[in-house]
């Protein structure tokens, strides 16, 4: 199949280059003055062709996500004593963490079909906690991914679901 084939954008965009060259320098349309109009941003945002890939070109490292997961987690900790939790609250750090987690793994798999969802929940020690999850998804394909890391009197405990987008 021709590579250029599959890289061909679809005729939306070619309605969106219609739509702008028609647009007054103020960004409306002739026509429509009330209306609001597609703007260039949405020119940059092609849909592609689809390929009907089913796989992979390359399975995920669990290796890779996991020691990503622990970096991202130790850094963010580095230099902090015990206290910290109490003062930036638990809630704002399992929110900064999961942001962080989920960009640091995007970068690294950048060019795949892959979806991540980052689940990250701070646990005090000695307490008695379950974690249950449930995905339809395919063997082949998908993974889940968890570290935990003490920190203080509690324990970080972060998953990454890694779910191929056919």
């Amino acid at each position: 199949m021709d590579k250029a084939y599959l890289q061909r954008p679809t005729a939306r965009a070619a309605q969106l280059r219609a739509a702008t060259k028609s647009q007054t320098p103020s960004g409306r349309r002739d026509d429509e003055s009330n209306c609001r109009s597609e703007t260039t941003d949405e020119l940059n945002k092609f849909k592609w062709e689809n390929t009907y890939k089913m796989d992979p070109d390359n399975l995920l490292s669990e290796n890779l996500v996991q020691s990503t997961m622990r970096q991202a987690i130790k850094e963010l900790i580095a230099g902090e004593d015990e206290d910290f939790l109490e003062t930036e609250g638990r809630g704002h750090l399992c929110a900064k963490l999961t942001d962080d987690i989920k960009h640091r793994i995007k970068t690294e798999y950048a060019n795949t079909r892959y979806r991540f969802i980052i689940h990250v929940t701070i646990v005090q020690d000695f307490a008695t906690f379950s974690i249950g999850s449930r995905c339809l998804w395919n063997d082949n394909t998908d993974n889940h991914m968890t570290v935990s890391i003490p920190f203080g009197d509690s324990y970080i405990v972060s998953t990454c679901y890694a779910v191929y987008f056919e």
